[in-house]
């Protein structure tokens, strides 16, 4: 039995190679009104919460619709992007390694800064909705990432102390947050650098090989 017994994800990013369709989503949505932004705009954004970068966005181009509905179109159009790119959003070795884990009785979480509806969404096309029995999306805590309590809320929903849970973040933000909660901190170099995630208590070049470390013990 591992010494971790509860293991909280986020998802984008991290659980999931499916940034690139977030921003596909936004470039696709903000061309509708005649909006082109620089290669590259999104890489300052990795890890916020999609209603801040709405706003964000709206205060920059006044051509664009109000941030809700911003959202709401460029959020629809992720979830049908996510049907059209399902192969491109696997991690290798994911999956494997959460049915190993799930087998040495290891509680598993998702922890993330998107609204539910998209977890749920992209859980599904990836396969991996099983695996997940909880999950704390944007809006179920007090604050999001990098504040600690959608990590300190999904601790609570396991039943776990935060010091015998591990969180497996992609961005330094959800390091600080992972951190703050008490809980191990795993990061992996599948969207920042590994100076963007010093914070972490160990880092990782992949998904699988964070998972697999933990289900090592």
């Amino acid at each position: 039995m591992p010494v971790t017994r509860g293991l909280i994800c986020d998802l984008d990013g991290t659980l999931l190679n499916n940034e690139w369709v977030h921003v596909l989503a936004w470039e696709e949505e903000l061309l509708l009104h005649g909006v082109k932004i620089a290669a590259g705009w999104d890489a300052q954004y990795v890890g916020h919460p999609d209603r801040d970068l709405a706003k964000l966005l709206v205060e920059a181009y006044p051509v664009l619709p109000a941030a809700e509905d911003l959202l709401a179109k460029r959020n629809q159009r992720y979830r049908e992007l996510l049907v059209e790119k399902r192969q491109g959003v696997i991690f290798p070795g994911v999956a494997e390694v959460l049915a190993e884990l799930r087998e040495l009785g290891v509680l598993t979480a998702i922890g993330s800064n998107s609204p539910m509806e998209n977890c749920l969404a992209a859980l599904e096309v990836a396969g991996l909705a099983d695996y997940f029995p909880v999950i704390v999306a944007h809006g179920m805590a007090a604050a999001p990432k990098p504040a600690p309590d959608i990590y300190c809320e999904a601790t609570r929903r396991l039943d776990l102390p935060p010091a015998e849970c591990a969180v497996v973040e992609d961005t330094g933000l959800g390091v600080a947050a992972g951190k703050a909660a008490g809980c191990l901190t795993l990061a992996v170099l599948t969207t920042s650098t590994p100076e963007r995630l010093a914070g972490a208590d160990r880092v990782f070049p992949t998904t699988a090989a964070a998972l697999e470390w933990v289900a090592r013990g």
